[in-house]
């Protein structure tokens, strides 16, 4: 949750929840347990953080719900696939039944690389450090916001993180 709302403080990508709202269905059954804090937050919008928590919160939910429904999906973690994007996209790729070439692998080397920088100035796709940017909430949040992502998504997030939260 931290490198999410991070990325979003970072673009300053805010969600309008009434668009929530306008799914009865989906508010009434999948996303039930959030339709309190979508209806406080479409009607009164607050920050980047409350509305990334808020959102992490429902995606994560609505994950946790399909990997019980659907157990021969594959469900990746960011932060695996960017401590070895090679190995962990030639694995996805044996998955899907795909064939991975010099070409493909040539390129995940180098947009991940250790050499490319940690952060960029937009918020346009380009070559990064894949292990440095899993820890660039580190410097986009306050401690403060930590402390409010870690204490509104800690229910959720154990769900997926042996170690959350991962301050320090």
């Amino acid at each position: 949750p931290l490198s999410f709302i991070g990325s979003l403080k970072k673009a300053n990508w805010n969600y309008y929840f009434y668009d929530f709202l306008k799914q009865k269905r989906l508010l009434d059954t999948l996303l039930a347990p959030f339709k309190s804090d979508v209806e406080r937050l479409a009607a009164k919008p607050t920050d980047i953080i409350d509305h990334g928590c808020l959102l992490w919160n429902i995606f994560h939910h609505v994950i946790l719900d399909y990997q019980k429904r659907y157990p021969s999906w594959i469900f990746l973690k960011y932060e695996d696939i960017a401590a070895n994007p090679l190995l962990e996209f030639i694995k996805l790729f044996d998955y899907l039944g795909l064939k991975m070439n010099k070409k493909i692998s040539t390129y995940i080397d180098e947009y991940s690389s250790q050499k490319n920088p940690n952060d960029r100035d937009s918020t346009k796709y380009g070559p990064r450090n894949a292990k440095a940017c899993v820890d660039n909430w580190k410097i986009r949040l306050t401690s403060k916001e930590i402390i409010r992502v870690t204490s509104t998504t800690h229910e959720i997030a154990r769900k997926f993180y042996n170690k959350f939260p991962f301050v320090g």
